[in-house]
C-alpha cells in the first residue's frame, strides 16, 4: 500500500482506477488467482467503469460521468443490484480522486432503479438434503456443525467462523462479541449478542474442549485453522447453496412464524429495521401469489354441477302431484 503523500496523479481514468485499488490493498489484476475473493470484488465491480470511460482524462470528466454510466448500464439489461453496485464503486473513485483534489467538482448521482428483494432462503427438504450430505461426507462433518450454528441462530457467517470460546457465555445462552469483531459494531458502537436456542447449546457443548483457551476458535478445519470466506463458500457451492442462504432461511422462517420484525431486527444485529423489512415484503408477494393461485368460493359454487335428483325422490313428487286435495 504506498504511502498517501507518495501517490502520482493519474492521468485518465484507468489509472485512477488502478490507484484507488493499490491504495486499498485490492486485487489490480484479475488474472491472478491467489487474491481472495473479498480482495476481487472491486476489481469486477470496476472493471465495467474502466471499459466505459478508462480512455478519459480526469480533467475532461464532467459532473454528470455516473449519470451517463447509469444510461449506459441500463441499455445493457442488467439487474437494478448489479447498476446499484457499480454506480456505488465507481462514486467511491470518484470520491477517492475529490478528496486529494485531482478532480473539482462533485459528482450527480443518478437516479437507480428500485431494487426488488428476491428469496434466498431455502425449503425444508433442501435443507435435508444438503445436511444429509454434509453428514456422509467424512471429510465435511466439521463443516457440518458449523452449518448448523448458523442455520440455529441466524448469525452472519463471518460471526460463526471467527467465533472463540471467550466469547460464549454457555451459563447466559448467548455469545457477546465485541464491537470490533463484527460488522455494525464500528458504526453503533455496541458489542453483539448472538442468542442461543437448545441445538446451538448441543453443539458448543460437544464442541468445547475440557481445556479451552479464550483465544481458540470454535469451528476449524481439519488443518486446525478456522474456515476462511472462501473455503466454507467452496464447500456449500458443491452443495447447491452459499453461506448467508442459511442466515436467509433462518430470517424467513422466523418472520413466517410470526416473530416481530424488531425482535428478528436484534437477533440478526441488523443496525435499522429497514433490512429486516425485506423478509416481511417477501412473505407478502408468496401470500399474494398464493391468494392468486386459489379460487373463491364464489367460483367453486359456479364451476360445481348441479346435484342429480334420486329416483326416491321424483316417486315421491309424483305421489303428491296426484293426490286430490279434500273439499
Amino acid at each position: 500500500r504506498p504511502p498517501a503523500d507518495r501517490l502520482t496523479e493519474p492521468f485518465v481514468v484507468a489509472e485512477l482506477v488502478l490507484t484507488w485499488l493499490r491504495f486499498h490493498n485490492f486485487c489490480d489484476n484479475a488474472k491472478q488467482k491467489h487474491w481472495t475473493r473479498a480482495q476481487r470484488w472491486p476489481n469486477e465491480m470496476l472493471r465495467k467503469w474502466s471499459l466505459f470511460e478508462g480512455e478519459t482524462k480526469l480533467e475532461d470528466l464532467a459532473d454528470d460521468c455516473l449519470i451517463q454510466f447509469h444510461r449506459h448500464c441500463e441499455g445493457q439489461d442488467w439487474s437494478a443490484h448489479t447498476v446499484k453496485h457499480y454506480i456505488a464503486h465507481a462514486a467511491k473513485v470518484l470520491r477517492f480522486a475529490r478528496e486529494r483534489e485531482w478532480i473539482d467538482f462533485e459528482p450527480k448521482r443518478p437516479k437507480l432503479r428500485p431494487v426488488s428483494y428476491v428469496p434466498q432462503d431455502m425449503d425444508p427438504a433442501k435443507i435435508r438434503k444438503f445436511l444429509t450430505e454434509l453428514d456422509q461426507n467424512t471429510r465435511r462433518r466439521r463443516a457440518a456443525r458449523l452449518v448448523r450454528f448458523i442455520l440455529n441462530t441466524g448469525c452472519r457467517p463471518k460471526e460463526a467462523r471467527l467465533l472463540k470460546w471467550g466469547h460464549i457465555r454457555l451459563d447466559q445462552k448467548r455469545c457477546v462479541l465485541p464491537p470490533a469483531e463484527h460488522k455494525t459494531g464500528k458504526q453503533t458502537g455496541a458489542a453483539r449478542v448472538i442468542h442461543l436456542n437448545e441445538p446451538a447449546m448441543a453443539i458448543l457443548t460437544n464442541l468445547k474442549p475440557k481445556r479451552a483457551k479464550s483465544s481458540d476458535y470454535v469451528f476449524k478445519s481439519r488443518l486446525g485453522t478456522p474456515y476462511t470466506r472462501d473455503g466454507l463458500h467452496s464447500i456449500l457451492s458443491g452443495l447447491g447453496t452459499y453461506p448467508y442462504a442459511l442466515r436467509h432461511t433462518w430470517a424467513q422462517s422466523a418472520i413466517d412464524q410470526g416473530a416481530p420484525l424488531e425482535d428478528v431486527a436484534a437477533l440478526m444485529g441488523h443496525k435499522s429495521v429497514t433490512t429486516t423489512r425485506q423478509y416481511a415484503e417477501i412473505r407478502s408477494q408468496r401470500a399474494a401469489s398464493t391468494l392468486h393461485s386459489l379460487s373463491s368460493p364464489e367460483q367453486l359454487s359456479r364451476d360445481a354441477s348441479p346435484p342429480r335428483r334420486s329416483r326416491a325422490d321424483g316417486k315421491a313428487s309424483k305421489k303428491r302431484r296426484g293426490k286430490k286435495r279434500p273439499k
